[in-house]
């Protein structure tokens, strides 16, 4: 496993302890072209050295970072986690400008996990992204033991229960 976050005094003992490869690289919150464009460059570099074929992308920011280099790389698996809607609460060009990312995020995953039945409804009405596009995590979890499996290039990704999101079986 590899990933790329925020620098943090923790990641290095962290990722030691769990046996994963990663890149510190500035996510930030607020819009720093900048930033995102070393950012997105750092993730493409990281894609290209370890020659990963899955991305998984989460938060509004992260995700859309990830997304954009992913398929600037053409990592042909590319998921993105909607863990909600940031623009729900703004108005006028915020508003529009939140929907533009979330879109472009979506544009660029090849799957979205919508954390609830209502962030997938409502992600189909604000048309961020096509349904056949989408899938909820809560009936993932619910349907059975082995849940729903997701096809990504020629691997199966099987949901397994157990309290959330357990584990991902490659």
């Amino acid at each position: 496993m590899n990933v790329v976050c925020s620098p943090s005094e923790y990641l290095a003992d962290y990722a030691k302890k769990q046996g994963f490869d990663y890149i510190e690289s500035p996510v930030n919150r607020s819009i720093s072209l900048k930033e995102d464009f070393i950012t997105i460059r750092n993730i493409c570099k990281f894609i290209k050295k370890k020659n990963i074929d899955i991305v998984v992308g989460h938060t509004p920011k992260g995700g859309l970072l990830a997304m954009v280099a992913a398929w600037l790389m053409r990592v042909p698996n590319r998921i993105y986690f909607r863990h909600g809607l940031v623009y729900e609460t703004s108005r006028g060009l915020k508003r529009f400008i939140l929907m533009s990312v979330d879109r472009l995020a979506s544009f660029c995953a090849t799957e979205i996990v919508c954390v609830s039945p209502s962030v997938l409804k409502r992600s189909i009405e604000d048309r961020l992204a096509p349904a056949n596009k989408q899938i909820v995590l809560e009936e993932l979890i619910r349907s059975s033991n082995l849940i729903r499996p997701l096809w990504i290039g020629r691997k199966w990704l099987t949901f397994v229960r157990g309290g959330g999101l357990k584990k991902v079986i490659l």
